[in-house]
């Protein structure tokens, strides 16, 4: 069946929104800076990244929960320093993105991606510095 959710509905990463903020590309560096927009969800809401092919309500024991602090707009959580640390070091990959709700209950499918990778992790063109 189709379930229809409004809890995570993008991601931005390094100011940029690849795919809609739906399907992120993250270089696994400690400088990110990660926005998550929930818009239903209050300032302590989390999230998990888990591998795609696993399932949010059935999240494999070793996930971890990750969060932030709010940001000036409502429903918008910037993910703090230790959990961008976390996120370089799980393994270059797809990952489902889980919503996690502050009232408990659970992991929630979100129909976000984002995939890890430690290739490529930014751009040099003419003397600036892309990420």
């Amino acid at each position: 069946g189709v379930s229809l959710q409004r809890a995570l509905t993008q991601i931005t990463v390094n100011e940029v929104r690849p795919g809609g903020g739906l399907r992120v590309a993250l270089p696994k560096i400690a400088g990110n800076i990660v926005r998550l927009l929930a818009p239903t969800a209050d300032a302590s809401f989390g999230f998990a990244l888990i591998p795609q092919s696993g399932d949010c309500l059935s999240p494999p024991a070793s996930t971890t929960l990750l969060g932030g602090t709010a940001a000036a707009s409502p429903g918008e959580l910037v993910l703090s320093d230790a959990s961008v640390a976390t996120l370089t070091s799980l393994p270059d990959g797809l990952y489902q993105v889980c919503f996690a709700p502050s009232s408990g209950g659970g992991l929630a499918g979100t129909g976000v991606s984002a995939a890890l990778q430690g290739l490529l992790v930014g751009l040099n063109i003419n003397a600036l510095q892309m990420y």
